[in-house]
């Protein structure tokens, strides 16, 4: 089985995180059960040291599978942060996954992620996202994003429109440098690189398994600016949808426009 050695990149973008959020996901990550991976983290523009200095002494301490970049004033937002980082990984990387850096997943996740990659036309893997700070408060927030996963996102799989949602997300690499990464001017770099994946050629797997749990707004003003970005690129991404038409099959044409 040729997936059980293929070397992973695993790319963690970070700004101002929480020093103990982010060490956590970090020794979460050593625990891994796949054997041929390493981990970038990508500290973006946090300008306070006290905030990235201890993160960057941790992944010291974790061997040299773990390494630590801190870069100012660096454009882009999270998409440039992820194209910075790229140029680092290992000449041998064949994937590179994308986790948020609060999120912590199962030791099996490389090895699950690897099973689906499938197909030479397979560019991205993309599992649920799931949170452990539930509280009767963002209750219904957990329910929409429920809503999300297990509705559409298992639509999409019938309709070959699976999206890339931004965290524990997996790219075959070579697919990810044939559309150019990610695009830097788009608010939601990951849907977007999802559409341009389809546009390539290449198709994406939702695959409807538990594998981590991260953190979700705890309040209605975190929450709102959340979905005013995802509103904005969504409309950015519809006018990319829109140049694909006639491109793409009707049918990932139709799912992606329901989605936006």
């Amino acid at each position: 089985n040729t997936s059980s050695r293929a070397f992973v990149s695993i790319i963690i973008p970070a700004y101002n995180e929480p020093p103990a959020l982010l060490m956590h996901t970090l020794e979460v990550l050593s625990r891994l059960t796949h054997e041929f991976f390493e981990v970038l983290v990508i500290d973006n523009n946090t300008k306070d040291p006290a905030v990235w200095r201890p993160v960057e002494a941790f992944t010291q301490t974790l061997g040299e599978k773990f390494r630590f970049f801190h870069v100012e004033r660096l454009p882009g937002f999270k998409a440039g942060a992820l194209n910075y980082v790229l140029q680092f990984v290992d000449p041998k990387s064949e994937y590179v996954a994308v986790i948020d850096a609060d999120y912590a997943v199962r030791p099996r996740f490389l090895t699950m992620a690897l099973s689906y990659f499938t197909n030479k036309d397979i560019a991205l893997v993309q599992f649920p996202q799931q949170y452990r700070n539930c509280l009767k408060s963002n209750q219904p927030i957990a329910d929409e994003y429920r809503h999300f996963f297990k509705i559409y996102m298992n639509m999409a799989n019938h309709l070959d429109c699976v999206p890339s949602t931004g965290t524990v997300s997996v790219y075959a690499f070579p697919a990810l440098r044939h559309i150019g990464g990610f695009r830097e001017e788009a608010l939601t770099e990951d849907a977007d690189a999802g559409l341009r994946f389809y546009a390539a050629g290449y198709r994406g797997v939702y695959a409807d398994r538990s594998i981590g749990y991260g953190f979700m707004p705890y309040d209605i003003e975190a929450y709102r600016k959340q979905k005013t970005r995802w509103a904005k690129g969504n409309a950015q991404s519809l006018k990319t949808l829109f140049s694909l038409y006639g491109k793409i099959s009707f049918r990932s044409w139709i799912g992606f426009l329901t989605h936006l």
